[in-house]
């Protein structure tokens, strides 16, 4: 057999088999015993080794019981005493009295002998009765019999484990000569063999056990004692007197603590359970059991009764839950607690929004803005602003001139995204507005920055169209997002100011901007009046009411000629829906729901036909110049190639050379008189716009100078707001509670999970198809060693499957982040609300609940444990490895841009996490140089507690190796095959937890931090 390669494995193993009890036993030659004191145990004689089974009753005196004779036993002795036993008793040492009859026959004898009463301990002639429970209260005797399958092939004969156990001597209803030998809290036990039915049983060896308790649990009695030392007699069979191996020296070694597990309802010949370490690693959790048990001991019966109601009190103060316990369970309580006042924050937070003391004012635009900037300039570094340690190398050196820092008080009606009240802004910068572009050495030529824009200045006046032209290079990107406040990659230096003239019909609460991105990023499975409607909910005041949403949603749609499509679904590249100018102007609808005073467009025609192009440019010159008097937006834009009717739509004109310089800003009629100032006249018929493309790819130098007409517009303007600096977007916060979000949300992604067909349902049907398959492979894996390989190999399969299908996780979150990254920078919501709502909606319909599907079928196909503790557990650790992977890839979608390089690595540490499963390799013999890596993968510890939960439920394997049957516990073969402890289990789901926090809180951080439009 396998295991027999092991000799202090198989030692082990055949101890345990033969140890029926807590093994104890003694002779006069063990444990320092004289041999002028030596009294043998009850049931041996022939002092001083005691090796002769001795008959008659536990009260006759050791030296003077009768010595087994074979002839008169009965059977040549091959069962003990067996027919020498007094009336009453049995056992192969006749100890065990079988009812209280042989008890009081028993102290009559020895009463009416040569021996005087007080000889006798003082409860014996009281109310006596035979004791038949596995509870011993005085001194109780037993004795398990039986063969042992698993060494039937070595020694098929029958053993005996004689058992006697002294909780308390004094009380026991023996001979006094007897009870003074006796230790109270030992037991002892010999183990007898017999060969064949014909052969006197031989004695073995002995044990003695001290330290021993009782106690009583699920109606079971544990008798436990923690120290071991046995005794193995030299010449018996398995001591060197056979002819097989000699384990004297394995047996006179053992040490440790051995249990006892027996049941109280039967009393007449129960089946018992035997524990220690070798016997659990051996047989599994459930120990050894040993077959035909008897127990019987002779005791006063109300000391029996008082004793036995003590142990069942104790059985009262065990079941309340202990201190660790408590604690944990107040943990969990007071974290559930916690988040139900979350829960129910949010809600009393957004009732408050929806019901404030003041009410939010009507939805009238405030008025169109006025825009100003002076002197702008914007620089980026060759490599990239997002490496502090590169922005720090790029400035090695402060140039004179250069300011310190400044701070500035932004005046009450400045910029903001969304109006706010009285609100005062505190902003500081480190590189001073009028301050030259530094210039580096050259060892800094590799960091060396680039300058984008370089000094412009201009306004824009209310209710006005400006655009933005110039050649490819031109920064004009750049420059709308610094108008716009958009986050930036570099350094900005110059002033700039939105204001809201003093006009009839303005509130003074604020300025809103809308921002219209060049790529059209909407949720292409929402229609149009869903889109706009989750704008109006969360762009528009909490105490708006539905019925004026709804009416503004319909007011931007008819204004943008939307109407006849409302119930299309936007549709993208890749799912069919609008047209491209039609979803350009539900981009623009976005922003206009919130009635923004400046609406700034990147290329808002790029991409489309002349005709939907200039669709467009009518539906924004309609917002500037044809709104009611203080409702208008000023509209600025920038723009590529714009046709002559586009062109002339245009109020302003804001002209760009390559290196971000100005070449012309101003009213767009005047553009014409300016270049042909400097000698440049469009040809007759020319498109003008081309023209000015043409002359600002390669501008002369006497257009580069600056036009009186704009510094004189600028000197109009008060000092304070030519000093502003532009940083407005990212000190503003969405207008909606969290939980309004949250609800928002989550009603745009169940609606994403009903109509995308790859999502939900394509998820179940691959969960069903793979589980059914897998279960198929393995379907109801027998108990044989080829069968418990196929268990372990299932539920490697599925964490293999679980792993790999939560790349799917990390594809959802590449396609949803530019989508959140836009309407962050937006201010729709927090990402709070959107972490809650992406984790709800994707781990419980697409992860959890195929993971539980496939899990399960898998499970009862290939037919592990039905037991409704296992099938929770393994469930437990299911839910855990599939939410672990999931947060793991969410983490890596999050943090890699390119989706193509985070896939590759999930899947490569999906690989190394399985090799270092225990699967392939033995963790335990893994050299200690990669031994740390198993520490760091989650499937390891998630196959450890689904094996440890299917094989810690008793699980044996039977089988027959190489002509030899065995028998022998899955929790041996699960840490010789791969290292996986049976005590693991609520280590391993410890060890997920943790997981799950630290992925938690990087995909927080992350979010955070990372996962913000910077331009």
């Amino acid at each position: 057999m396998f295991f027999i390669a092991n000799r202090r494995l198989f030692c082990s193993l055949l101890f345990v088999c033969l140890s029926a009890k807590f093994i104890y036993a003694q002779t006069c030659q063990s444990f320092n015993q004289t041999n002028s004191s030596c009294t043998c145990p009850p049931g041996t004689t022939n002092s001083p080794n005691c090796g002769t089974l001795a008959c008659g009753n536990p009260f006759i005196a050791s030296s003077k019981r009768p010595a087994l004779n074979p002839t008169a036993a009965g059977d040549s002795g091959g069962k003990g005493c067996q027919n020498q036993c007094t009336g009453g008793f049995a056992g192969v040492g006749c100890n065990i009295c079988r009812n209280a009859d042989a008890c009081k026959s028993g102290l009559t004898s020895l009463s009416a002998g040569s021996t005087s009463s007080s000889g006798l301990a003082s409860s014996a002639f009281q109310d006596v009765t035979c004791n038949t429970s596995p509870i011993g209260f005085g001194v109780g005797f037993g004795e398990c019999s039986g063969t042992i399958p698993a060494l039937a092939a070595f020694y098929p004969g029958k053993f005996w484990g004689v058992i006697q156990q002294n909780p308390d001597p004094s009380s026991a209803s023996l001979p006094s000569s007897l009870i003074s030998q006796l230790t109270p809290g030992t037991t002892l036990n010999q183990i007898w063999y017999s060969p064949n039915s014909s052969t006197v049983p031989e004695q073995q060896f002995y044990c003695e056990g001290t330290n021993c308790t009782q106690k009583i649990s699920h109606n079971m009695s544990l008798s436990q004692c923690t120290d071991l030392k046995c005794r193995c007699l030299s010449g018996s069979t398995l001591c060197g007197g056979g002819t097989g191996i000699n384990f004297k020296a394995a047996i006179d070694n053992f040490k440790g603590y051995l249990k006892l597990e027996c049941p109280l309802a039967n009393t007449t010949s129960m089946t018992c359970k035997l524990k220690n370490e070798a016997i659990l690693q051996v047989f599994g959790p459930d120990g050894l059991e040993i077959p035909n048990c008897l127990f019987g001991e002779c005791i006063q019966k109300s000391l029996a009764d008082t004793k036995r109601q003590l142990l069942y009190n104790q059985v009262s103060d065990e079941d309340r839950l202990s201190t660790g316990v408590a604690l944990g369970i107040g943990f969990v309580s007071l974290i559930i607690l916690a988040l139900l006042s979350l829960v129910l924050f949010g809600f009393y937070q957004q009732h408050q929004a929806r019901h404030p003391r003041q009410p939010s004012s009507n939805l009238d635009s405030n008025g169109a803005a006025r825009l100003v900037w002076k002197d702008l300039r914007y620089v980026l570094s060759s490599k990239g602003s997002r490496s502090v340690y590169r922005r720090l190398r790029s400035f090695p050196h402060r140039k004179a001139g250069m300011s310190e820092s400044y701070s500035l008080q932004l005046p009450v009606n400045s910029v903001s995204s969304h109006p706010h009240p009285h609100a005062d802004v505190k902003l500081s910068g480190h590189v001073g507005l009028d301050s030259p572009v530094p210039i580096l050495p050259a060892q800094y030529d590799h960091h060396q920055p680039k300058q984008i824009l370089r000094g412009l200045s201009g306004s824009v006046e209310p209710g006005t169209m400006m655009a933005i032209l110039g050649p490819s290079g031109a920064g004009k990107s750049t420059f709308l997002d610094i108008l716009a406040g958009q986050r930036k990659a570099g350094k900005i230096t110059g002033s700039h100011s939105i204001t809201i003239p003093d006009q009839e019909g303005t509130s003074g609460n604020g300025i809103t901007i809308g921002f219209v991105d060049q790529s059209d990023i909407v949720s292409a499975t929402s229609t149009v009046r869903e889109a706009l409607t989750f704008a109006a909910a969360l762009k528009l005041p909490e105490d708006v009411s539905n019925k004026t949403r709804q009416e503004r949603v319909s007011e931007v749609m008819d204004l943008l000629g939307l109407s006849h499509v409302a119930n299309s679904k936007i549709g993208n590249d890749e799912v069919r829906g609008l047209s491209g100018g039609e979803r350009r102007r539900v981009s623009i609808g976005l922003e206009l729901i919130a009635k923004p005073s400046i609406l700034f467009l990147d290329e808002p025609t790029s991409g489309l036909d002349s005709v939907s192009a200039l669709r467009v440019i009518n539906v924004l010159k309609g917002l500037s110049t044809n709104a009611l008097p203080g409702c208008g937006t000023t509209i600025v834009c920038s723009i590529h190639q714009p046709s002559s009717q586009i062109y002339a739509a245009f109020d302003y004109i804001c002209l760009l050379a390559p290196g971000g310089r100005q070449v012309y800003c101003g009213k767009m009629e005047e553009a014409t008189n300016f270049i042909a100032s400097h000698g440049l006249h469009c040809p007759p018929g020319y498109n003008m716009a081309d023209y000015l493309l043409e002359v600002a790819s390669d501008p002369p130098e006497s257009l580069m100078k600056p036009t009186c007409e704009s510094e004189k517009s600028l000197e109009s303007y008060p000092a304070s707001i030519q000093s502003t600096p532009i940083s407005y977007l990212s000190k503003t916060q969405p207008r909606t509670t969290v939980m309004t979000q949250f609800q928002c949300l989550a009603g745009r992604d169940w609606m994403n999970l009903k109509r995308d067909p790859t999502l939900f349902w394509m998820h179940a049907a691959v969960a069903v198809v793979t589980g059914i398959f897998v279960g198929a492979m393995y379907f109801q894996a027998k108990l044989t060693v080829a069968g418990f390989q196929n268990r372990i190999g299932s539920m490697f399969f599925l964490g293999a499957i679980l792993s790999f299908s939560a790349l799917s996780a990390l594809n959802n979150l590449l396609h949803a982040r530019l989508l959140f990254m836009r309407e962050r920078a937006g201010k729709y919501y927090t990402p709070a609300a959107w972490l809650l709502s992406r984790l709800f909606f994707d781990l419980i319909p697409l992860r959890i609940f195929p993971a539980l599907v496939m899990g399960l079928i898998i499970y009862y196909m290939v037919g592990l444990n039905h037991q409704s503790e296992n099938v929770l557990k393994f469930t437990l650790v299911l839910l855990q490895l599939t939410t672990v992977q999931t947060l793991f890839n969410f983490f890596l979608a999050a943090v890699f841009t390119h989706g193509s390089l985070a896939t590759l690595l999930s899947s490569l540490i999906n690989l190394i996490q399985m090799a270092f499963a225990g699967f392939f390799v033995n963790l335990s013999t893994m050299t200690s140089i990669l031994k740390w890596v198993q520490y760091l993968a989650p499937f390891k510890f998630a196959l450890e507690a689904m094996t440890v939960n299917e094989v810690g439920s008793g699980l044996m394997i039977k089988d027959n190796l190489e002509g030899v049957n065995i028998q022998v516990s899955a929790s041996m073969i699960m840490d010789l095959l791969f290292g996986f402890k049976p005590d693991s289990y609520g280590r391993d789901v410890l060890a997920l937890f943790g997981f799950l926090g630290v992925f938690t809180a990087l995909l927080v951080v992350t979010v955070y931090l990372k996962l913000k439009q910077t331009r």
